[in-house]
């Protein structure tokens, strides 16, 4: 997920050991212990003056990162599994890559990679539009150079 899932990234570059919170006040942890595999993503490009472009981003993701699973440990730190195709021989096939929040009203879900940033956009608030007991869906937007990209991932 070169988007999260900007979060499926599938090249680790490094080791680098996150320090698991404490419990955050305010948070929801109904992610807890929680897996995710990507099925769907779908982006809506809006530039001004032009028609809106639906690009289905789902059928750009390489067969290796299909299989991807991300993992809502405890203490907020999110991890992946690289699922039983590797991008790369030398990946870990789990690692700890980030950590996540998801607030108490269980509508936003902030995730931040190890390395701070993801996206050149540093943290990555999500809107979640669909959480149940089979299905974690979100939307995010970015702005680069006056183009406004909304995300839909499921």
């Amino acid at each position: 997920m070169s988007s999260i899932f900007f979060l499926l990234s599938s090249c680790a570059k490094k080791t680098e050991y996150l320090q698991a919170s404490d419990d955050i006040v305010g948070s929801s942890k109904k992610l807890d212990n929680t897996r995710w595999k990507l099925t769907a993503e779908t982006s809506i490009v809006e530039t001004a003056n032009q028609p809106n472009i639906t690009r289905n981003d789902f059928i750009d993701y390489d067969e290796c990162e299909l299989d991807d699973i991300i993992i809502y440990k405890p203490n907020n730190i999110l991890a992946m599994d690289q699922g039983a195709t590797k991008c790369f021989d030398s990946d870990p096939q789990l690692a700890d890559v980030g950590v996540w929040t998801l607030s108490s009203d269980e509508k936003t879900l902030t995730v931040t990679t190890t390395d701070g940033n993801l996206f050149g956009l540093g943290p990555l608030k999500l809107t979640v539009l669909q959480l149940n007991n089979s299905t974690l869906k979100y939307q995010y937007f970015y702005i680069i150079n006056n183009v406004k990209t909304t995300t839909t991932s499921t």
